[in-house]
């Protein structure tokens, strides 16, 4: 048990082993009613060494002052922080545990932690008022009929109304929300998870593998720094695309849009040298690109994407550029073939180039039994399940809907260390289920003596069986981005591993490796449970077609002996 003292809140955080690995309670949130705030200073406790690292002094010393505030107002702080908004009407604060507000408000005011802008924002006495609130008033009559979103019902009425009405409410503003986004951004290194993640680990429905943090390269002001400018484009990208989707009852043409993407495009930085903002560079010019060309902006499009050479952005390039038989092609589809894995890529390059296409449908062999759709009408549930009731019933054949999980499963268990090992930047914080490089270019790269040493152990290993079988019941249930915990259960892999040669596996296994993005989708939809084999089956009912990266799969899994087919179902 270890106590971290922050503010006057005293959190303990109770240490489970939990199959052999490290669970932090930090506290319960169907039994403490402060278990937001407790969470929150979790993490600004993990981050108490780093902090002149990645924080000004400024910035410092608003944290300094927000935990030394009582914790009835830190926690309303932490209330308002995790709702959405930064404006509040103070007559819809209403928390049980904090009790009366006002002694907290003071304090978050006086700390600067919030705002009173009850008189010096007179709009918001629209805005925050509901639709109901504001037909009461009589505020509704003279809307005309095209302006239907809430949004533009405000703007008109705070440009058409001269007198805003009074308010019987107080308004706050919080802030320092910047502040506290870049503390959640640096505790997790991503955007995308937040305070929340904690919650669903503390009510047990999360359980996440135990390693080693290493981040050296991350918690500094200039990483973080270009981090947030990064995320702060794509918002900007959201909003314009947000106003292409509806921008015309708003006044915005086409034109004014790109016009603002243009500006953006002259602003943005180089790429840089940090892995994750790599990664968040590269997705960031591929949505600029790509939403030039939802414009029509095919020049646009273009120096967006010349800003990147990711497969992603050169693949974009390369489709206009083909459409204007433009002499760069036959270069630039050798180099795309040269940087991408991605099947889709790989066959488009090849048809530019005029080779014989690697991946093409014709080459799968069809299901040597295929019921027409009228066979399946008795069955239940979604195709798939109606296959494999027909297969039962009709050719006694056992079949098990497993779809992208089997292989990818057997993968993740087989390679568990591997995957889960500490390498520099790959893991932030102990709530991630999978590094954070998983899907860099470099992913395999930065692990291939680990694999190649796991590879050798299994080569070797007499009792591979035994090997897959401890690590599944040691590791059942925690988080691993190739595992699907409830679509392999320990018999179905144990039958499986059994009737699958270990040189076609590691072949296998070895592309999962070098292109983990691929590693989870693309697989048959059913496995065929022989007596000495296995057979996989990919289904397309009527209309439906093969995907390039299905057809990868289907492939690769022949090639390596394990009989795979399409069963394609007629009407």
């Amino acid at each position: 048990m270890q106590a971290l003292c922050l503010g006057s809140l005293h959190v303990t955080l109770y240490i489970n082993t939990v199959n052999g690995n490290m669970a932090t309670l930090i506290a319960d949130p169907l039994t403490d009613p402060f278990y937001y705030l407790k969470h929150f200073d979790f993490v600004l406790s993990a981050l108490s060494n780093d902090l002149e690292a990645f924080l000004s002094d400024s910035q410092g010393q608003v944290l300094s002052d927000l935990m030394s505030l009582p914790d009835t107002s830190r926690a309303l702080f932490v209330r308002l922080y995790l709702r959405k908004g930064n404006f509040f009407r103070t007559d819809k604060i209403h928390y049980q545990e904090i009790g009366p507000l006002d002694r907290a408000l003071q304090a978050l005011v006086s700390k600067g932690m919030i705002k009173d802008v009850t008189q010096s924002r007179p709009d918001l006495t629209i805005r925050l008022r509901t639709k109901k609130e504001l037909s009461a008033l009589g505020l509704l009559k003279s809307i005309p009929a095209e302006i239907r979103s809430r949004e533009a019902i405000d703007d008109y009425l705070i440009r058409a109304t001269e007198q805003m009405p009074g308010a019987d409410f107080g308004i706050v503003q919080l802030q320092h929300r910047a502040l506290i986004d870049r503390c959640q951004l640096t505790f997790f290194g991503n955007a995308h998870q937040s305070l929340a993640d904690l919650i669903l680990t503390d009510l047990g429905q999360r359980s996440f593998e135990h390693t080693s943090l290493s981040t050296t390269s991350w918690r500094k002001k200039s990483v973080l720094d270009d981090a947030a400018l990064y995320i702060l484009f794509r918002q900007f990208i959201g909003a314009i695309d947000e106003q292409r989707k509806h921008g015309l009852s708003l006044g915005h043409t086409p034109e004014d849009l790109a016009d603002h993407l243009s500006y953006l495009l002259t602003c943005l930085p180089g790429s840089p040298e940090e892995p994750l903002n790599a990664q968040r560079f590269h997705r960031l010019v591929f949505e600029g690109g790509r939403l030039a060309e939802r414009l029509g902006q095919t020049e646009l499009a273009l120096a967006w994407f010349d800003a990147s050479e990711h497969p992603m952005n050169l693949e974009r390039k390369l489709r206009i550029l083909a459409k204007r038989k433009a002499d760069s092609v036959p270069h630039l589809a050798k180099r795309l073939l040269d940087l991408t894995l991605e099947a889709s890529h790989i066959k488009f390059a090849e048809r530019l180039l005029n080779r014989a296409a690697q991946i093409a449908e014709h080459t799968i062999p069809l299901a040597q039994y295929t019921p027409q759709w009228n066979e399946l009408s008795g069955f239940e549930g979604p195709v798939e399940h109606k296959v494999i009731q027909w297969l039962a019933q009709e050719q006694d054949i056992k079949a098990v809907h497993t779809e992208n999980c089997l292989l990818s499963g057997l993968f993740g268990v087989f390679f568990w260390e591997v995957i889960f090992a500490p390498l520099d930047g790959a893991f932030f914080h102990p709530y991630q289920s999978a590094p954070a490089d998983l899907y860099d270019q470099d992913f395999y790269l930065r692990r291939e003596a680990s694999f190649e040493s796991r590879f050798d152990a299994l080569d070797g290993a007499s009792n591979r069986l035994e090997v897959f079988r401890r690590t599944y019941q040691a590791k059942a249930g925690i988080q691993n981005p190739f595992v699907v915990w409830s679509a392999i259960d320990l018999p179905l892999c144990e039958q499986i591993l059994n009737r699958l040669a270990w040189p076609a596996l590691r072949s296998l296994f070895e592309s999962m490796a070098k292109n983990p993005r691929q590693a989870t989708k693309g697989f048959p939809d059913l496995v065929v449970i022989h007596e000495d084999q296995i057979e996989l089956i990919e289904v397309k009912g009527p209309g439906d077609r093969l995907q390039d990266h299905q057809i990868k799969w289907l492939s690769e899994l022949n090639r390596v002996g394990i009989s795979s087919s399409v069963m394609k179902i007629t009407r």
